[in-house]
């Protein structure tokens, strides 16, 4: 259940606060008062689209932030788990700032989170019902998903899904396996070429970095010995090098630190230096002895690095490369050489998994029969409900036919996709006479809205959603016809909580919950507040919604009357 929502710098909303309870809300005021910016506030908190001009004028940012009693859903605790983000069992609190650049960011229960994840997390909540969804039910593609949804088939779907997935890879590696002999012959000699040059070769990794620095020094091993000699010469073989000289300050020190103690850790660095500067002279000496110009180890380390470099140009742009393309020409040429043995194999699989597929796509599509019969009698059952005395409702079947397929109806191939085997489209008739015939085809405004309550109404009790949003779902009704609409969001609040925008007295009237949106004008610029309506007040907005910009007492009575005949009917029989 929806908690509270606050909105700060939204559009034409500075700042904006509302609690609510639970059962059915409504929201009534002015046109363009900005009753649908608080639902599309609250469609961007829980993961919708969001852009730069959301941002209210003059604001660096946009906030938006929902709080949900999460206390009786633990599928949204799954969900969180699932997410890796913090589970409170008492509360979810959601938060979504847009910058006035454009970029947004997302917390969930104080944590960091992804508008990706956000989403996932408003599916499990709040289901949005305007003229977006108005336009969705006019596509046949989504009929399915409301089906499967009603028939409680998703599970079903994705397990024919996944043998779909399964198949499409199965038939892929069978294609590449069943070249033509000429083609596989003239591969495998290719491989087989590839294969043998690399390994003639014997590479080593990082080969080709250590023989780059042998031939460094090779071709500057003068300069490396005469560097390494005159260095030992100058420490210690030459005449006032460098430890000579410090033996002759070492003799002073030991002799006065004899008078003075104090020196002698004077005269024990000095020692250790010194003797550090000998070993380094000798190892110096012993380097300028082994380098030496050799012609013809620089000219096979050369030899060596133009290979290296043949190679390159070939098979990778580093050794470590070329070495995993020998192992690639290895692999492949060892599967060349089964595709005889695994050929027959992959195809016996292949036929066992086409013939489990087709079984569970022709029982997915018998249960969509099955379950689009309940469907059709339910729809047909609540729009009568609605006034809609003489409408006829069919969902109708159809296939794709593939001339290759292994799934037959009635002899003839058909195409078996992620979906299953089957196509369906609702078909509408709405008055005596007339054929049935596609939604976009033949609904109106005020058809499609109560056609759309009837679905929802039947579909609340099996997707599970907490809380169901309908936006000016009166939409081109009125009169007895709007009074059976509030009727039938009231009975689906018992179960859901609702949110109702409406401009109908006969919708307002039977609301548990009555919220006024407002627009005033301070400063020159527009501003949204919300209000809660009680008593005279409650009657006053009812008068202004029958009576339209001039309220009358005429009007107040029948609001009057309005809301006392329904207190009656909410108030408890006794027993």
């Amino acid at each position: 259940m929806l908690t509270a929502l606050r909105i700060k710098d939204f559009a034409i909303i500075d700042e904006l606060e509302a609690s609510f309870g639970p059962g059915l809300t409504v929201l009534t005021g002015e046109t363009g008062a900005g009753k649908s910016i608080i639902i599309e506030a609250l469609s961007v908190v829980l993961g919708g689209r969001a852009s730069a001009e959301m941002v209210r004028t003059g604001a660096g940012q946009a906030v938006v932030e929902a709080a949900f009693d999460a206390s009786a859903s633990p599928a949204l605790r799954e969900t969180l788990d699932g997410l890796d983000l913090p589970v409170d069992p008492e509360t979810l609190l959601v938060r979504r700032t847009i910058a006035v650049g454009g970029r947004s960011r997302v917390s969930v229960n104080g944590a960091m989170a992804t508008v990706t994840a956000l989403q996932q997390i408003g599916e499990r909540l709040v289901d949005i019902h305007g003229q977006h969804e108005h336009q969705l039910l006019l596509r046949p593609e989504a009929h399915l998903e409301l089906l499967d949804t009603y028939g409680g088939l998703a599970a079903l779907r994705a397990q024919v899904a996944g043998r779909v997935a399964e198949r499409e890879a199965l038939r892929a590696e069978l294609e590449s396996l069943t070249l033509g002999e000429r083609e596989r012959a003239q591969r495998q000699d290719l491989l087989a070429y590839q294969l043998k040059e690399i390994e003639a070769a014997r590479l080593a990794g990082g080969e080709d970095e250590e023989l780059a620095r042998e031939r460094e020094r090779l071709v500057h091993a003068e300069t490396l010995a005469a560097a390494a000699h005159e260095g030992a010469e100058r420490l210690y073989a030459a005449d006032g090098a460098v430890t000579e000289q410090m033996q002759a300050v070492l003799a002073r020190l030991e002799e006065a630190a004899r008078i003075d103690p104090r020196l002698e850790r004077a005269a024990s660095e000095l020692r250790e230096a010194l003797h550090g500067l000998q070993e380094t002279a000798r190892g110096l000496e012993a380097y300028a002895a082994r380098v030496e110009f050799d012609p013809q180890r620089l000219e096979a380390v050369g030899d060596r690095l133009e290979l290296i470099r043949d190679l390159k140009r070939k098979y990778g742009s580093t050794v470590e490369e070329i070495l995993a393309h020998r192992d690639s020409c290895a692999g492949e040429l060892e599967g060349l050489a089964g595709s005889e043995e695994r050929i027959p194999k992959l195809t016996e699989q292949l036929e066992r998994l086409e013939a489990a597929l087709g079984e569970q796509a022709l029982e997915l599509s018998a249960r969509r029969r099955r379950a689009a019969g309940k469907l059709e009698e339910a729809v047909v059952a609540q729009l009568r409900a609605l006034h809609m005395e003489a409408v006829r409702f069919e969902v109708a079947f159809s296939h794709a036919p593939d001339p290759e397929g292994f799934c037959r109806i009635d002899g003839e191939p058909v195409e078996v996709g992620p979906a299953g085997l089957d196509r369906l489209e609702f078909l509408f008739s709405p008055n005596p006479g007339e054929a049935l015939k596609p939604l976009a085809k033949i609904a109106s405004g005020g058809e499609l809205s109560r056609f759309m309550l009837a679905v929802k109404q039947i579909l609340a009790r099996a997707d599970g959603i907490p809380v169901l949003i309908f936006d000016e779902v009166d939409s081109g009704i009125g009169g007895r016809v709007a009074a059976t609409v509030g009727e039938k969001l009231k009975a689906l609040a018992v179960e859901r909580q609702i949110f109702c925008i409406t401009h109908l007295p006969q919708i307002a009237r039977l609301a548990d919950n009555h919220l006024r949106v407002t627009k005033v004008i301070e400063r020159g610029r527009a501003r949204t507040g919300i209000e809660v309506l009680g008593g005279d007040e409650r009657v006053e907005e009812l008068a202004r919604m029958t009576a339209g910009a001039e309220v009358t007492e005429a009007a107040r009575r029948h609001a009057q009357e309005m809301v006392g005949s329904t207190s009656k009917k909410a108030r408890p029989k006794k027993r």
